[in-house]
């Protein structure tokens, strides 16, 4: 057993381990962060990748200014934006629709879209989420909404064919998934908290990054923190008694502390094997999972694509999703995501990726490098950003985000606004410090 009895044991190093270990080191607390891979960052990871020639995102990308506890971190520490040019500024448009490609220039393809949009949410997102970051505000209203899934939704719209394909792709993007698989209510969220505009949500999901990359940010944040960091340092258990709070490390190693804040991804949480166990919702909602499992992989392609575009596609093909990043004189870098990590046999490879790719943008396409991850085989996340299921928001979220001392849950995927996001990370580790402050004499 370790001697060093610490104040708090923080389990996880994302965005929100790293925030409440700055935090709560900053009120003279001895604070240990436990992270299970070999590095920080969580859901997110900016790294270099040889055979793109640059460093990309993997896991959580974009940013922006609706994003108000992100968004205070950036200018605390005076990092800047860049922007994805598919998203700011495409031209073109590439779309899937009863089972033909169509292409279109941005103007035209744009009010169809905005329009299917406008549809898809009415004013339900005014009337249930008032107050976009107190998503329980009218419990009552959106327990209404609470029970369907995106598909649901486009499955009563009055709108043509053409759109509820694009609403399919759009909202499986959204749900890292199957339509059928994402709540409504977590699109009802996304939609409120980026203003209610069509325009809103594609700027605060797909436009704005932080320049430098997310790692960026996380080491500012880190560098600012007084707490110990252990990596490759998995838990297995979490056992309080009369004596103490004591945590299991995989190699049987014993940690005792006073506090511990649980931050690793809800797809993983019953991972650890607590004692006492967890609360009956907490425990319901860990075994039930969030819904988010998609690929997304950085394709470096040549062809006659010169003007910057984004495509999309129903969640029954491999990719349904692809923006431009950068431009060069032979091709493009795209971003690009896939609904089923099963339907794809490696991210690493330009023969597999090939035939997807121009399945989304056309047959002059031929794929040079990509690079990819999955992150719902990593055993460290089973998952992608969190994505409630139907029901999932009122059967849950009070029950994740009770503290139950002296353990205390938090996260993107428990926060009450920008939930699975950055900003949502940020937002559970400074409520999460808040109540260990309050816990601890």
């Amino acid at each position: 057993m370790t001697n060093n009895r610490y104040d708090v044991v923080i389990i996880g190093g994302g965005f929100a381990g790293v925030t409440a270990a700055r935090e709560l080191s900053r009120t003279g607390k001895s604070v240990l962060i436990l992270e299970a891979r070999d590095r920080l960052g969580g859901r997110t990871h900016y790294e270099e990748v040889p055979q793109l020639g640059r460093s990309v995102e993997m896991g959580g990308t974009w940013v922006h200014w609706f994003q108000p506890h992100l968004w205070s971190e950036l200018n605390r520490y005076g990092v800047d934006l860049v922007e994805s040019i598919g998203a700011a500024a495409p031209e073109q448009v590439i779309y899937r629709t009863n089972g033909e490609r169509k292409l279109a220039e941005i103007d035209d393809a744009w009010p169809i879209l905005e329009s299917a949009i406008t549809k898809f949410f009415a004013d339900h997102a005014q009337t249930a989420l008032p107050r976009p970051f107190d998503p329980l505000f009218a419990a009552e209203k959106i327990k209404e909404f609470d029970g369907y899934s995106c598909q649901d939704r486009i499955d009563v719209l009055g709108v043509s064919d053409e759109q509820k394909d694009l609403l399919n792709a759009m909202w499986s993007l959204c749900c890292g998934g199957a339509a059928s698989d994402g709540g409504f209510v977590t699109m009802l969220r996304w939609y409120a908290l980026s203003g209610y505009t069509p325009s809103g949500i594609f700027d605060t999901c797909t436009r704005f990054k932080i320049n430098g990359g997310t790692k960026r940010l996380l080491e500012e944040i880190n560098a600012d923190s007084n707490a110990e960091i252990r990596l490759n340092a998995p838990v297995s258990a979490v056992s309080t008694t009369d004596d103490g709070t004591t945590i299991v490390l995989r190699d049987g190693e014993r940690i005792p502390c006073s506090a511990v804040v649980v931050t690793v991804p809800l797809n993983v949480l019953a991972d650890i094997e607590f004692t006492p166990p967890l609360s009956e919702g907490m425990r319901n909602a860990a075994n039930r999972k969030q819904a988010s499992k998609g690929l997304k992989l950085w394709v470096r392609v040549k062809g006659d694509l010169p003007r910057p575009l984004f495509a999309m596609a129903p969640d029954d093909e491999v990719f349904h999703y692809a923006h431009t990043e950068d431009i060069y004189d032979d091709g493009q870098l795209l971003v690009v995501f896939g609904p089923d990590p099963e339907k794809l046999a490696d991210v690493e490879s330009p023969e597999d990726v090939q035939p997807h790719i121009r399945r989304l943008l056309g047959d002059c396409i031929d794929v040079v490098a990509t690079s990819g991850k999955n992150w719902h085989d990593d055993e460290f996340a089973k998952g992608a950003w969190s994505v409630y299921r139907p029901g999932q928001l009122t059967e849950s979220l009070a029950a994740l985000q009770d503290p139950t001392p002296p353990v205390f849950l938090a996260g993107g995927d428990i926060a009450s606004g920008w939930n699975g996001f950055i900003d949502g990370a940020i937002e559970s580790a400074h409520t999460i410090a808040r109540q260990v402050n309050e816990y601890l004499p």
